[in-house]
């Protein structure tokens, strides 16, 4: 019950928080669509001896969803484009996503693919090599002209009040169904689900309050820093699940769970840190870019 609990209560701030950082700062809600909310609570409520092989096919995860949103990011701008309203557009492109996933998703629990604990660091680096130079090879954040005026929390809760209740209802679901307990491969894939990142993005596409040029003008700007986010998560759980067996070793019960719980709030601050620390770095590479003059936009 209390799992259950924690997922929906924690899942739904996280909901709320990568809309609220969509109009602030779109690189960190980029790289926040594969954040490890979830993921951190099923390695906290999973059995510590099944800790390895649970983190080894969540760690597939974040590619998977870094894939899945950065074709999201780039087919929704393409579809309006060519004259698809952009709420159908969301709709479509989720909808291809979301077969793809599942396929996928079905393979790894199907066949128990994972990424063994020695060979998950060399898996870290390749990612996040790769997330790199997609990052430098593609656009950043459209022009600061096309950017919503940013709303506060309460107007953003009002305004989404009916998706968020939807959301909590779903998730509610899911968490009931990773209490039925299956295989290390398949709570693994359920840790992964991108469902926090499907309600915001869809949120962000279909709301009607905001013109549609300050709509895609958040959505290329959260293209900027999809591809880093899957590194970000696969240390987290990395980091995270080898500091929870390490504690297993010396605690039990509610001491367990007391302190596997600082232990995932330090990681969650950490990757936040590192994600603010992120689009830093993405905002000054633009601001001197050589490719022309500096873009007037107010980088975060």
């Amino acid at each position: 019950m209390i799992e259950q609990a924690a997922k929906i209560a924690i899942g739904t701030v996280f909901y709320v928080a990568l809309l609220w950082l969509a109009q602030r700062n779109p690189r960190a809600a980029g790289i926040m669509l594969t954040f490890p909310a979830l993921n951190g609570i099923v390695l906290i409520m999973a059995d510590p001896a099944t800790l390895g092989d649970i983190a080894g096919a969540v760690v597939f995860m974040p590619v998977l969803n870094g894939v899945m949103w950065a074709s999201y990011l780039a087919g929704v701008p393409h579809l309006v484009r060519r004259g698809v309203a952009i709420s159908t557009a969301s709709w479509l492109v989720l909808l291809g996503g979301a077969v793809v996933w599942i396929a996928i998703g079905t393979g790894i629990t199907r066949n128990q693919w994972s990424v063994p604990p020695q060979m998950q660091w060399p898996y870290l680096l390749v990612v996040a090599t790769a997330g790199v130079v997609l990052t430098r090879a593609g656009k950043h954040l459209a022009p600061a002209s096309a950017r919503a005026v940013p709303q506060g929390v309460r107007t953003l809760l009002v305004l989404h009040r009916w998706r968020i209740a939807l959301f909590v209802g779903l998730l509610g679901a899911i968490a009931v169904v990773q209490h039925l307990r299956g295989s290390a491969a398949l709570l693994g894939v359920l840790a992964g689900l991108p469902l926090i990142a499907v309600f915001g993005m869809h949120a962000i596409a279909a709301d009607s309050t905001a013109p549609v040029a300050h709509r895609l003008a958040a959505l290329e700007g959260m293209a900027g820093g999809v591809w880093l986010g899957p590194c970000v998560a696969i240390f987290f759980v990395a980091v995270v699940w080898r500091a929870l067996a390490l504690l297993a070793g010396m605690t039990s019960g509610a001491v367990y769970l007391a302190a596997g719980g600082v232990v995932l709030l330090a990681g969650w601050a950490i990757s936040i840190a590192i994600i603010w620390g992120m689009t830093l770095v993405l905002a000054r590479q633009k601001a001197i870019a050589p490719s022309g003059p500096a873009s007037p936009e107010r980088t975060p």
